[in-house]
């Protein structure tokens, strides 16, 4: 793979500045610090338009109760339920099933077995033969980019 090392280095880099902080302080002890770190974090992943209908700091309160809602820990045998559970609340609380902001969340909370869904990782997956179909779930997904990651 061209560039494998450059990327690596690129995402090492993005766990140091911005993952590893928001797991950090997301559902830490000072409240108002973890309400803080899961804005930027949803602003950071752009995943606050999955989130509407409420004003500004209390449309994200509901979500962030959501996803400190789920509790672990996280195992193959559960990653695809937790992450499609978490994204069904999502649906029932905003009308929209964002099963990327699942992940996203769902990984800055407990990190592995949760695989980020992302629509850049898809293009490049279908790009490399990997078979993803357009209304794919996150189980097919998951099990591709684990298949393409061994």
């Amino acid at each position: 793979m061209e560039n494998f090392n450059y990327f690596a280095l690129m995402y090492l880099n993005d766990w140091y500045w911005w993952d590893k902080p928001f797991s950090e302080r997301i559902g830490g002890p000072d409240k108002d610090d973890s309400r803080e770190a899961f804005h930027e974090a949803a602003k950071y992943y752009k995943v606050t338009r999955n989130f509407s209908g409420l004003e500004n700091e209390k449309r994200l309160a509901a979500a962030e109760a959501l996803v400190l809602g789920v509790t672990g820990p996280i195992s193959e045998k559960n990653a695809c339920g937790t992450v499609q559970s978490l994204a069904a609340s999502f649906q029932e609380k905003y009308g929209k099933n964002a099963i990327s902001a699942a992940s996203k969340f769902l990984w800055l909370r407990f990190k592995s077995p949760v695989i980020i869904f992302d629509s850049r990782a898809i293009a490049w997956l279908r790009a490399n033969k990997y078979k993803i179909p357009h209304n794919a779930g996150y189980d097919i997904y998951r099990e591709k980019w684990l298949a393409c990651f061994q």
